[in-house]
């Protein structure tokens, strides 16, 4: 972290290379940069939570139809038991045909 030495140093570093005048300008733009960077991985990461969220709701979608495909299955005395999801789509089309 960076402490009040630090920045005084910085800001006077600031001061003798810039020059009065040209220092409020400055800092506005590093203001107006931060800002802009705030605002950007704000978004960010707003987009990665909602792509998760959808993610976990396919993810779950998927393991409810599998399930009800073992369950099919197992009307059918298949065991479904290390069956993939086209095997047993396979089975299944297989003892209804």
């Amino acid at each position: 972290m960076i402490g009040n030495t630090e920045i005084l140093v910085i800001l006077i570093f600031a001061l003798l290379l810039f020059g009065p005048q040209k220092l409020p300008e400055l800092a506005r733009s590093i203001g107006k940069a931060v800002a802009e960077y705030k605002r950007a991985a704000r978004e960010i990461e707003e987009e990665v939570t909602r792509e998760l969220g959808d993610a976990r709701r396919e993810i779950r979608e998927m393991q409810d139809d599998l399930n009800e495909l073992r369950a099919i299955a197992r009307d059918l005395n298949i065991e479904p038991r290390d069956m993939s999801r086209k095997e047993l789509l396979k089975e299944i089309k297989k003892r209804t045909s």
